[in-house]
């Protein structure tokens, strides 16, 4: 009989820029959005967020608010998460670490 072997979950950290014309509750919406993308995931934790100066343009925002995010999770998570991300408005960039 084949004993099947679980996945190992890894970590993951989300370095998530948004929009500096949104608010504060409109963030604290996106934030929970991305938290339950990541439902399926056994841990996400929320590291900080702050509104920074950017050191280049990006389009016409010349700032924007920076989310850190860690989660577990193994590839299907993290493709959901992407492509949330790609098509998400309120978001300028994203980038997802292996740690």
């Amino acid at each position: 009989m084949k004993t099947q072997m679980k996945k190992p979950w890894i970590e993951y950290e989300l370095m998530w820029l948004i929009r500096p014309d949104l608010n504060q509750e409109e963030i604290k919406k996106e934030i929970e959005a991305v938290m339950k993308v990541l439902e399926e995931s056994r841990r996400v934790q929320l590291n900080g967020k702050t509104t920074r100066k950017l050191a280049y343009k990006i389009g016409k925002y010349e700032e924007g608010h920076y989310v850190q995010m860690e989660f577990d999770g193994y590839g299907r998570i993290v493709k959901k998460l992407e492509k949330y991300l790609q098509v998400n408005e309120k978001g300028l960039r994203y980038m997802i670490l292996r740690k």
